[in-house]
């Protein structure tokens, strides 16, 4: 059960309640009335309506109020007048509208409370009304006028007759209004804590795929360096091993070169120490046998002349 107006279930209705309520219901008659009983009723139920708001501390709605009833003052004393101004009813509606308006202001702690009680929700259901009227009362058929104040009337007079059945279910037109104006708020705000969600959400998938598509990026780029890294070394320690077999090829055969040229010159060596031993030999056997030749023929001579001499 909701209660959208101030009396809760642990609170008996006071007098002054129940002089506002019927001031609200007078003000609602009077709106559809006109001549001098709808001016004076009008001013008399607004008077009341402002009287009880201002008991309760609710001093801007019901300065508003007042206003208002000071206006079907007018009505009162010279419908003629009244109704040659239109200007009238603009004027009432704004009061309202920015009485109401300003008692809002006052609750603004309560915008996200609940809807039973909710002060904040009430006084903007009642200022909207207002805003409503003062529109409709640009209408010169009337017709707009009609249709505001008869939907007012009828929603003040079944929360009225709730709070006959049960006081929990009283309330006005000011909190039913109050309450399907929260109701769109509080949906409103579901929507953009819904879309701001899923905006976080969507951003952080986002931002985790772009992470992702990075470090794959990364790990990719790595992957590449390393495997360009591995065939540049393996290029360079190739290279390295072709040119130090190359080298050592080269060292052996300088080195067998070597041996063999070394081997060559031990060769003509051995034959050039040959050649000339075997020349010497020939020389010493060749002097060897002049010497004997000549001490033969020595010999010889020394012979004939010792045999001549002996002759």
């Amino acid at each position: 059960m909701f209660n959208f107006g101030k009396a809760t279930p642990d609170e008996a209705r006071t007098n002054n309640d129940r002089m506002g309520e019927a001031g609200l219901l007078m003000a609602d008659v009077a709106d559809l009335g006109k001549g001098h009983a709808g001016g004076v009723a009008g001013a008399l139920g607004n008077t009341m309506l402002g009287i009880s708001e201002m008991r309760d501390g609710n001093y801007f709605s019901g300065a508003s109020n007042m206003v208002v009833g000071a206006l079907n003052g007018v009505q009162a004393i010279n419908p003629q007048l009244a109704a040659s101004m239109p200007g009238l009813g603009v004027a009432a509606g704004a009061a309202n509208a920015i009485g109401y308006g300003a008692e809002a202001m006052r609750h603004t702690d309560q915008i996200d409370g609940g809807y039973q009680n909710n002060e904040f929700w009430q006084n903007a259901g009642w200022s909207t009304i207002g805003g409503l009227q003062s529109v409709a009362a640009l209408d010169p058929t009337g017709i707009s006028s009609l249709y505001v104040n008869g939907g007012t009337l009828a929603l003040d007079g079944i929360g009225s007759l709730a709070g006959l059945i049960n006081e929990d279910w009283r309330f006005d037109a000011g909190s039913a209004v109050g309450a399907a104006e929260h109701l769109v708020f509080d949906t409103g705000q579901a929507i953009g804590q819904g879309a701001m969600w899923a905006g976080e959400h969507i951003a952080d998938g986002a931002s985790r795929a772009w992470s992702g598509a990075k470090n794959l990026a990364s790990t990719v780029g790595t992957g590449i360096g390393n495997a360009a890294s591995t065939v540049g070394h393996g290029i360079s320690d190739a290279a390295t091993n072709v040119w130090n077999g190359a080298g050592n090829l080269a060292n052996r055969a300088g080195g067998a070169i070597s041996r063999g040229a070394s081997a060559v010159g031990d060769a003509a060596s051995s034959v050039g120490r040959g050649i000339s031993n075997t020349a010497t030999n020939v020389w010493n056997g060749a002097g060897n046998v002049a010497n004997r030749a000549t001490n033969a023929v020595s010999n010889a001579a020394s012979n004939t002349w010792n045999a001549v001499a002996d002759w």
